[in-house]
């Protein structure tokens, strides 16, 4: 074994120097598979697990993987018990001497493989894991009883990072398992078992990175991730445990408070808006915490991030305030409290976040997050059966239509009409402008047209055209070009066109469209349009 440990080392030292040529690397991967796969690879792979070398040390991870993964269900318990020392005591060596990323990560892939395999031991896996971290070597399964109570226990950053892989990874891979299978059918009560440790360690988390001058985004996004892999589990398979769902509805209370630290705004305001987003996940969220979150999209630091966004800004935190601030309209619309509540002050917040998006300052996720809440909005409308309801609503609608017409309003560089075919995202947006405002017309289709008749003749004045010049066609063309965010949406109503109203028909029935891209000016060549 000494001799084929030497030779694999070498072999996997030169797989990844720099400048080996391409078929020396498939002859190399090629070689490294067959001894990975043969009846000596377990013993392979604990032998270069002690390699100074952190690309062996993965090699070696990978290896464990791979002979749990095709050969697994052929261990006792006794095997099972001992490849479980082996892995967890690397592990902790790994993460307390600070070993490569990949290497950490790989051998955490190797641990949960083998928890899914045990069917009696290894139930308290996460406490395990976190007792070994704490006592800095591998712990016996049968002395955790004489271990510290979990919530006692006190972990540095780098050992929280390694739980919170571990436990990340157990309960994506508890979704990706198919629980009718008979052998993976012991799996969702040994899952259930640990999710009181992990909430202890997510709390530890939460408080260690307030704590830590240094935390950043990367910690809280490792955080963010190991709940919402948890939640997702507790959503689907702890339905009928409402103790264990309320610590995790209890948790996101907690990861909420992230929001008050500017450090963590971003990737805690991403989080929450999938959360918002999703009507799953949304079950989690405590009333006190809904309210709690609308007081913060009011607060004095979210003014500053609207005034912001109004001024043309694309930092991070700003686009993120106002992602969140259409997520959570998004859920009340969802929940129709902003149609049973026309004159809630959170309108007239989105009304003012939509206008500002505009073309100069362009940000597809905010531009997305506005058409996901309109559509959502508009869909609601729909359901309404009083018109006092729908009047009210429906004003809310005619003043979206400005908004989003005006938000893809394309800008001009002097005289020359400003190229957008080659911004693909503000293109798809407009799209999507253009697609809500049609649908609409199955709600509102008569309001709807008299709105954009109306705003198409106050551009169509004398003191909103251009004035002719030598370069005439061209500043037509571009005042053609300028009112097609209002011309558009006209290809989409032609149920409510009229014969009475021969001049608007003349618009409707040429899609605007072509009248941008191929420039046929069929209206008479005045300095207004003839409406």
């Amino acid at each position: 074994m000494d001799a084929q440990a030497v030779d694999a080392e070498s072999l996997v030292l030169r797989l990844y120097e720099p400048g080996t040529d391409k078929q020396t690397v498939e002859g190399i991967a090629e070689h490294l598979r067959l001894l990975q796969l043969s009846p000596s690879g377990w013993q392979l792979a604990d032998h270069l697990l002690k390699s100074s070398s952190s690309n062996v040390r993965f090699f070696a991870a990978n290896t464990f993987t791979i002979k749990i993964n095709s050969e697994g269900s052929s261990l006792s318990e006794e095997d099972l018990a001992t490849i479980l020392e082996r892995l967890l005591a690397a592990y902790v060596d790994a993460v307390n001497s600070g070993d490569a990323a990949l290497v950490i990560q790989k051998l955490c892939v190797a641990l949960v493989a083998l928890f899914f395999l045990a069917s009696s031991s290894w139930a308290q896996c996460v406490r395990h894991v976190v007792c070994c971290l704490h006592a800095s070597h591998f712990v016996p399964e049968d002395s955790l009883a004489s271990q510290p109570d979990s919530k006692d226990i006190t972990l540095h950053k780098k050992q929280l990072s390694a739980v919170l892989l571990f436990a990340t990874t157990l309960a994506e891979d508890a979704q990706k398992v198919d629980h009718s299978a008979q052998r993976y059918g012991h799996v969702n009560p040994r899952i259930r078992a640990n999710l009181q440790d992990t909430i202890l360690v997510l709390r530890q988390a939460l408080a260690c990175i307030r704590s830590t001058p240094n935390a950043d985004e990367d910690d809280a996004v490792q955080l963010l991730d190991c709940y919402q892999a948890w939640a997702a589990h507790a959503i689907s398979e702890l339905k009928n445990y409402p103790d264990l769902m309320d610590d995790v509805k209890l948790t996101l209370g907690s990861i909420m408070d992230l929001l008050l630290d500017s450090r963590m705004f971003v990737p805690t305001a991403v989080f929450l808006k999938g959360i918002l987003a999703d009507q799953q996940y949304t079950s989690l969220l405590l009333e006190d915490r809904a309210l709690q979150l609308r007081e913060l999209l009011f607060s004095p630091s979210a003014q500053e991030h609207f005034r912001a966004l109004a001024s043309g800004s694309e930092e991070p935190q700003d686009v993120a305030f106002g992602e969140l601030a259409f997520a959570f309209g998004y859920h009340c619309a969802e929940s129709s409290s902003l149609s049973d509540n026309p004159e809630d002050p959170l309108m007239e917040l989105l009304h003012a976040l939509t206008r500002t998006i505009a073309y100069d300052s362009f940000e597809s996720t905010l531009g997305d997050s506005a058409i996901d809440f309109w559509e959502c909005y508009n869909a609601h409308l729909k359901e309404l059966d009083s018109y006092d309801d729908i009047s009210a609503s429906h004003r809310h609608w005619m003043t979206a239509i400005r908004e989003l017409c005006e938000a893809v309003r394309i800008p001009f560089d002097g005289h020359v009409f400003v190229s957008v075919n080659r911004n693909d995202d503000f293109l798809e947006f407009h799209t999507r402008v253009l697609d809500i405002i049609n649908d609409a017309f199955d709600t509102v289709g008569p309001a709807n047209l008299r709105e954009l008749v109306s705003l198409i003749k106050q551009i169509s004045l004398p003191s909103a055209a251009p004035k002719l010049s030598s370069k005439g066609e061209a500043t037509r063309d571009n005042f053609w070009s300028n009112t097609l965010c209002y011309l558009q949406p006209f290809e989409g109503i032609r149920p409510w066109n009229s014969p009475s109203q021969p001049r608007l028909l003349v618009i409707c029935s040429k899609p605007s469209h072509r009248l941008y891209k191929h420039y046929q000016m069929t209206q008479p060549k005045s300095r207004h349009l003839p409406l």
